[in-house]
């Protein structure tokens, strides 16, 4: 397997397309673990703020354990630099088995821990420390996953669609969480799920996590090829040659992380508190959660719209539709709810808001993965999108609940502001790109020196370019050389020396 190309042939055999079910299936359970246990988390804040902290007021509590939270998303970035380092140099597969077993045993730990009545501080202590480690898992299993599955897909056509439906499984895993979380609290008594319920919530996490590592080691290696072909650090390559591609990447992402957090996580809270002396909106969670299951359907077509000759820019265009839209309806959609505190309204903004995030959130993961070359990829993306999640994701919901108490509609001038600056940064990074592509083109235009790779010296050409009328008297003469163009610059598109021209014709390049 080549990892200079994304997305294999066309003609591949039956036997490589099912082996790519069981890498989609291992690479994606990853995710839904991840985001179970954070939907889990965060919907249980308040048991866990009454069980891990001391008693003062329910509030207090429960915002220590918001704190906490949040926390994790500081995390993130510290994963994305750690399994970035680890992806490139010694391989996706590993670094995607050390994030599901990061995340697994403080999953499974947290459910068996004791609370701060049995044991006082350090109960707190290891809550902190086993939800810092699962922040620094989720920095690197998702942009990991990313990377591999455009890597592997079966073919160059469908190589968008399949990375799409990566993010797609974690959704659904912050689904599965929510409604854990929502049956639990509806069948258990107050007791009950103090004393149990919410630690099964957790250790429910352990046949899925265990499911992932089965299989995940068995879905074979090879990428040796790719590391030792490198060599370097891939977190310096970034920093000394990648900086300004990186925080445009993570201005793309910004869309993704903010609008995601503020529309189908704290959304919620913002139906079911008093906003402006307005009354909540009747089954506010409900509505919620029903809303993120229509988001995860709408996936689905949205992913299939990337499916196309040339993916990247299926993937480019469903970004865009996602930005536009955003900017047309976010402050419609909460200028409803806030006219209308109606379970109706609620339900008829977030159908508004939900397809535009379906086709960007369906394009953004095959975006970034060709916005960068193989040998620095899983570093450079890992970098880029949790930087952004740590700036705009983990601090959505504190900032969205500052501007609704302001006035309601202001959360949906936050979102617009997300569009915004997706759609700049996007279109910054394509004008580095060209700055990056040009020089080489014009290089390549002057045929003034000759490289020969079987000699050591160099032949120095006429210093004048031959004209139009002489190419039919110079027909019998070898053609000058042209330079070789270094085309690694080219965020993806990398050729490799060595391979057939057919070989690189069917790589599935970004």
């Amino acid at each position: 397997m080549r990892f200079s190309s994304v997305g294999a042939s066309e003609d591949d055999g039956s036997a490589r397309r099912v082996s790519f079910a069981r890498k989609f299936t291992a690479s994606t359970i990853g995710n839904i673990l991840e985001w179970y246990d954070f939907a889990v988390f965060g919907g249980l804040a308040d048991v866990l703020g009454d069980v891990f902290f001391p008693a003062s007021t329910r509030t207090a509590s429960l915002l220590e354990a918001l704190a906490v939270f949040g926390a994790a998303f500081v995390m993130r970035p510290v994963g994305g630099l750690m399994f970035g380092w680890i992806g490139d140099t010694l391989g996706r597969k590993i670094a995607l088995e050390m994030s599901i077993a990061m995340m697994l045993v403080p999953s499974v730990a947290i459910g068996l821990l004791p609370g701060y009545s049995s044991i006082g501080g350090f109960a707190t202590a290891a809550l902190v420390v086993l939800r810092l480690c699962q922040g620094v898992a989720v920095g690197g299993e998702l942009v990991t996953a990313y990377v591999f599955v455009a890597e592997h897909a079966p073919s160059r056509r469908g190589a968008a669609a399949w990375t799409g439906l990566v993010l797609d499984g974690s959704n659904c895993g912050t689904l599965l969480g929510i409604g854990m979380v929502a049956v639990t609290r509806a069948v258990l008594s107050r007791r009950d799920l103090y004393r149990l319920g919410w630690r099964l919530c957790f250790c429910l996490g352990l046949p899925l996590g265990a499911t992932g590592i089965a299989l995940r080691r068995g879905i074979g290696n090879h990428e040796p090829e790719l590391i030792k072909e490198t060599g370097r650090n891939p977190l310096l390559e970034v920093w000394r040659t990648r900086r300004a591609e990186v925080a445009s990447v993570a201005g793309v992402s910004a869309l993704w992380c903010g609008g995601f957090y503020t529309s189908f996580i704290w959304m919620g809270l913002f139906y079911a508190e008093r906003v402006s002396g307005s009354d909540p909106v009747r089954g506010a969670y409900a509505v919620n959660a029903a809303m993120l299951a229509v988001l995860c359907m709408l996936f689905v077509p949205m992913a299939l719209t990337t499916r196309t000759d040339d993916p990247r820019a299926g993937a480019r265009r469903a970004l865009v539709r996602g930005q536009l839209g955003m900017l047309l309806v976010s402050m419609p959609a909460f200028a409803i709810v806030s006219a209308s505190r109606s379970t109706p309204a609620a339900i008829f903004a977030q159908l508004l808001i939900a397809p535009c995030l379906a086709s960007f959130g369906a394009g953004m993961p095959y975006f970034l993965v060709c916005s960068f070359p193989p040998e620095i990829r899983v570093a450079a993306i890992g970098i880029a999108y949790n930087v952004s999640q740590a700036l705009f994701g983990g601090t959505a919901p504190l900032v969205q609940t500052a501007l609704a108490e302001v006035h309601p509609v202001l959360p949906g001038v936050a979102l617009s502001f997300f569009a915004l600056l997706s759609y700049l940064s996007l279109r910054a990074l394509e004008r580095i790109r060209n700055k990056s592509v040009n020089p080489s083109k014009k290089i390549a235009k002057l045929p003034s020196i000759e490289l020969s790779t079987t000699t050591t010296t160099t032949t120095t050409a006429t210093k004048q370019p031959p004209r139009d009328d002489d190419d039919n008297n110079n027909s019998g003469k070898a053609p000058d050389t042209l330079p070789p163009v270094d085309v690694g610059d080219l965020g993806g598109l990398e050729l490799q020396g060595g391979g057939d021209a057919k070989e690189e014709e069917s790589a599935g390049l970004c």
